[in-house]
């Protein structure tokens, strides 16, 4: 159940619907998530960053599981590609914090998913 929020100070256009199919398309690829389950959140926030109000963002993906040294890499590289493609934002303009969140701590449905059956 990822959910990836980007906060950024670029004004949302038409370019945003693409950015965020593909940051789901991604987050899901990359997880090994189904897709059905990976929301992606955007926001418009005033904010500067190292003192300059240019193109920057604030990101956090929460997934129950999946959240590791080698996933958080690959997805910090994706999601900087499709930042910088998209809203041209720079690498070193933009932070990621990556949570694991338990899975009693999430619900689905009106479940809490450790109450849900796996297959």
């Amino acid at each position: 159940m990822p959910t990836l929020t980007i906060t950024t100070n670029v004004e949302q256009d038409v370019k945003v619907q693409e950015l965020m199919q593909e940051c789901s398309s991604a987050v899901a690829s990359l997880l090994g998530k189904p897709e059905k389950y990976v929301q992606v959140v955007f926001r418009k926030e005033t904010m500067i960053m190292g003192g300059t109000a240019e193109p920057a963002a604030a990101c956090q993906l929460t997934s129950l599981g999946g959240i590791n040294k080698s996933n958080n890499k690959k997805v910090s590289l994706k999601i900087g590609q499709l930042l910088k493609t998209h809203l041209g934002i720079d690498s070193e303009r933009y932070y990621i914090h990556f949570i694991d969140v338990p899975r009693e701590k999430h619900g689905l449905c009106s479940w809490n998913v450790c109450q849900l059956k796996t297959s």
